[in-house]
């Protein structure tokens, strides 16, 4: 094999292992990959999202929004019958607020687990404490308590006032944030 070959081969190998690192980056990321509907397939997912309809367990509205999006930390770009863009859906959870940089001594989530299933075979009480107190740090840990999604709550509002759906007004947002532990539960049926 001559030089100029083998120096071919290897930028080419180069070249293709840049692409899926981008490619695998961007799908973690989501910022730069953007899934895309029309305004009509968007429709559909509008009374869930205004909150006309429920989501449970029995419909799988989330899973088909995800597909789209391809992860939910992805925006999805909404495009009108000529493939203009009309809007752009902020995704479904918002990471913002998460600093997973802040990693203190044998607290991450793979430490965490390995040590509750270590405890919980002589004494699973203790595990079950041990795992809620140390899930319950790490998420004072990565969480910024400062983060506030206004921007990405903005877009919403004004994505369901384009379609004459109700949004949030200024005193439910403060009645709302002013008994944060009420509010930042989710409940799952």
């Amino acid at each position: 094999m001559t030089d100029k070959l083998k120096e071919a081969m290897a930028n080419r190998y180069k070249e293709e292992a840049s692409e899926k690192v981008n490619f695998a980056y961007d799908s973690i990321v989501g910022d730069k990959i953007k899934g895309k509907i029309s305004e009509e397939g968007f429709k559909y997912f509008l009374p869930y999202f205004s909150g006309e309809l429920p989501l449970s367990k029995d419909n799988n509205v989330v899973a088909q929004w995800i597909s789209i999006a391809g992860t939910p930390m992805s925006e999805v770009v909404v495009v009108d019958a000529k493939g203009q863009v009309v809007f752009t859906v902020p995704p479904l959870f918002d990471s913002n607020g998460i600093n997973i940089t802040n990693r203190r001594e044998r607290n991450s989530f793979a430490d965490i687990s390995s040590d509750f299933i270590r405890m919980n075979v002589s004494t699973p009480i203790a595990a079950n404490n041990f795992l809620n107190n140390s899930l319950h740090k790490k998420v004072e840990e990565i969480v910024d308590h400062n983060h506030k999604p206004t921007m990405n709550q903005e877009r919403w509002n004004s994505i369901l006032k384009r379609y004459g759906k109700e949004v949030e007004s200024e005193t439910k947002e403060t009645k709302t944030s002013s008994n944060d532990n009420a509010s930042d539960d989710l409940v799952y049926d």
